[in-house]
């Protein structure tokens, strides 16, 4: 599933970008060396005191709404650590992708300790997916869409990925919600701003109806 003029190379787990013969490498914003502390930082700084949102009840959302996604080809991106685990089923075929090398290592525990069979991570950014046109039945951009250079680009990328009727999952902190004493990191986006990004490219888009906080869940469906 390469796109192709991306090559990868797999090593301990990791599947690594290719171009021209030279490995292609990424700058992540937290910066590798505090990957190891990201968990903690979900649960106990950032969903408690920015999101004013609960960690569990967000898993509870996205398990519901993923409840009957079973046997598909997923992609998530930035899939950071690895949170996927707590709500999508083992029986999906899974590639994940994100910019940190070692927050896609700590991922691949999780997700082999989850049971997946069929898991693939690869060291990469969302706005430039090394993957065929129409490979995926879904897309999961969990806590995400805020850090991306470009969301059309990404939103663009997504389409071209997914199969006719697939849908992004997107739960992510708007500002019409957000405590205004609160900074979130990142560039924010309305509600209006994604469903009208989603809609210039082919998207249809579903409010999924759960409070959290100033988290959003929504589902953009690709036209068929």
């Amino acid at each position: 599933m390469k796109k192709t003029d991306l090559e990868t190379i797999e090593k301990g787990g990791i599947n690594y970008l290719v171009q021209e013969g030279r490995r292609l490498r990424f700058m992540p914003w937290i910066g590798d060396l505090f990957a190891r502390l990201y968990d903690p930082i979900m649960s106990r700084k950032v969903f408690p005191e920015k999101f004013k949102a609960d960690i569990q009840r967000h898993f509870a959302i996205l398990k519901s709404v993923l409840e009957a996604v079973r046997n598909q080809q997923i992609l998530e991106i930035a899939a950071g650590s690895g949170s996927a685990v707590n709500f999508l089923d083992s029986s999906n075929d899974y590639s994940g992708l994100d910019i940190s090398v070692r927050l896609l290592k700590a991922a691949r525990v999780k997700f082999l300790q989850a049971g997946f069979q069929e898991c693939r991570l690869y060291n990469a950014a969302a706005e430039e997916l090394p993957f065929e046109d129409e490979s995926f039945d879904a897309c999961l951009c969990i806590l995400s869409l805020n850090f991306f250079s470009s969301v059309s680009k990404v939103f663009s990328e997504a389409a071209r990925v997914l199969r006719p009727g697939g849908f992004i999952l997107i739960a992510v902190p708007i500002p019409e919600r957000i405590d205004p004493e609160v900074r979130i990191r990142g560039s924010l986006l309305t509600e209006k701003q994604i469903a009208e990004l989603g809609r210039t490219h082919r998207f249809g888009y579903e409010r999924i109806d759960a409070e959290n906080g100033s988290l959003l869940y929504c589902r953009l469906v690709r036209e068929e």
